[in-house]
């Protein structure tokens, strides 16, 4: 059983047949502590309250991105959907949540809002450290900026993507043109084998008939040494070569 499942069992008993089933998510948890949430700060059960908003803070500053990302976008970016209970959730935040979790805020809230919140976490004096009075709201030109910063991102990785292409592009020519000097280079081999063959063919040729026209020199002059040799005879016709 995951870490965060268990400490909701030990914290919130009346959702335990919730946290039983295996498709209930911590995103669903979380929906329902908002419901919690609105009740214990109506009713001021400060018990529920210190266990929802402790819950809430150790999935926040946990490493995991599943933790702090539901606690993030399922529940404290809705924490200021009730103005009714912005001076009461206020006690409950501290510094580092407020810290990691004001972008949202400006995402969600009009100027207006963020002009409320701002006053509110600048009158409480824990949050001046935070910065989240100097922005204001600026909400539009940090949603600008961001949308910059993520088409800038992305034609980085585009420019990246481009040189890689146009280096493969080159590599890819250079190949080619290998391939091309190694057909001309087949084609020469092939042409000079084949000259080669002919050569060796037309030299056999010609040494065959050689040593045959010697041969024939050779028999017609023992022939002739023989015909010399003998005298004839009366009657004896000269043999025929």
């Amino acid at each position: 059983m995951a870490v965060w499942r268990r400490k909701a069992l030990a914290a919130f008993p009346d959702l335990r047949q919730e946290l039983n089933r295996r498709d209930y998510s911590i995103y669903d948890l979380f929906s329902d502590l908002r419901t919690m949430l609105w009740e214990a700060h109506e009713e001021e059960d400060i018990e529920t309250l210190r266990q929802i908003y402790g819950f809430a803070e150790w999935c926040m500053t946990r490493r995991a991105k599943t933790l702090w990302n539901p606690a993030g976008v399922s529940f404290y970016e809705h924490i200021f959907d009730r103005r009714l209970f912005w001076e009461r959730v206020m006690p409950w935040l501290t510094p580092q949540v407020v810290y990691m979790v004001q972008g949202l805020w400006k995402i969600r809230r009009t100027p207006d809002e963020l002009e409320g919140i701002r006053t509110l976490l600048v009158a409480d004096g824990r949050f001046r450290s935070v910065g989240f009075g100097r922005l204001r709201s600026a909400s539009v030109g940090f949603g600008r900026l961001r949308s910059a910063s993520v088409g800038f991102g992305r034609l980085r990785s585009a420019s990246v993507g481009f040189s890689r292409l146009q280096s493969a592009s080159v590599g890819f020519s250079r190949l080619q043109s290998a391939s091309v000097g190694f057909s001309r280079l087949q084609s020469a081999i092939e042409v000079k084998l084949t000259q080669v063959s002919n050569r060796i063919e037309q030299d056999a040729f010609l040494g065959i008939a050689a040593s045959t026209q010697s041969a024939s020199a050779e028999v017609l002059q023992s022939r002739a040494v023989g015909l010399r040799g003998r005298s004839l005879q009366p009657g004896t016709s000269v043999p025929r070569l």
